[in-house]
């Protein structure tokens, strides 16, 4: 009843609206991964990381993971910002005495701004927990709209979706979901460029998966107010990502240094 009700309101909007050109998405993000954690193999470390995969696929299930994002669109720029979550806490005490925490949320909101007709962004993002307000030009995703097709349910806010493909600058493979039924250039966080609407986006990488799906759409016959971000320390874009692709390197190594 749910999606024949979505699908009936957004019908009855674009009627008296004439034309999709303002409103809000709201999108939920969610993170499917395969946990695993190095250590020494003996029985007491093996039992703790057993433990805490275990924590973590309880708070996984239970949403504590999940992010919440509110995009506002219009023909030429959208934002998408992050809405504050409270944090929240496992804790289990292991055979050894060891007290074991597992924490999320609390974290400083992510903001993200695109200008479609330019193409340009200013982001509030993070590196770490430091934050950095990152502007610069963004080269258009050169999309390939494939022939399937996904029928409306739950999953799609009741719209008919078509697939396309991309990849990113940094080589993310983007399998996107969009509405040819919702003509506007908005998506989660920067992500645009389709004939319509992104309304599910997933990003694969490796054994896990990021996936964002609009739980609610929101049109409007007026201009919605849209936000740009203003905190972080300013950064280009492509400073940007060499620092974190530095980091993310450096993690890495570190990891590996542990291991060995």
């Amino acid at each position: 009843m749910r999606i024949f009700t979505t699908l009936l309101l957004l019908a009855l909007c674009v009627s008296l609206f004439g034309q999709v050109k303002y409103g809000q998405i709201e999108y939920l993000q969610t993170n499917e991964m395969s946990f695993s954690m190095d250590g020494e193999e003996d029985e007491e470390a093996e039992a703790q990381n057993k433990q805490i995969r275990e924590m973590i696929a309880k708070m996984s299930a239970s949403g504590a993971f999940n992010k919440n994002y509110t995009a506002t669109f219009s023909p030429t720029e959208f934002n998408c910002v992050q809405q504050v979550k409270p944090p929240a806490e496992m804790r289990t005490e292991s055979a050894g005495g060891a007290v074991m925490v597992v924490m999320t949320g609390g974290d400083d909101p992510l903001h993200y701004y695109t200008q479609t007709e330019n193409n340009t962004i200013l982001n509030k993002d993070m590196i770490m927990d430091k934050a950095f307000l990152v502007s610069g030009e963004e080269a258009p995703l050169e999309w390939t709209i494939t022939d399937e097709k996904v029928a409306p349910s739950e999953a799609t806010v009741g719209l008919d979706l078509k697939i396309a493909t991309a990849v990113t600058p940094l080589g993310d493979t983007l399998i996107a979901g969009f509405a040819p039924s919702v003509p506007v250039q908005v998506g989660p966080k920067n992500y645009y460029g389709l004939p319509g609407a992104i309304i599910t986006l997933e990003i694969p990488n490796g054994k896990s998966k990021t996936v964002f799906r609009a739980t609610k759409i929101t049109l409007s016959p007026d201009p919605l107010p849209i936000s740009q971000p203003e905190d972080g320390k300013k950064i280009s874009l492509e400073k940007f990502r060499a620092e974190k692709i530095k980091r993310d390197k450096t993690m890495r190594k570190t990891k590996r240094t542990v291991r060995g």
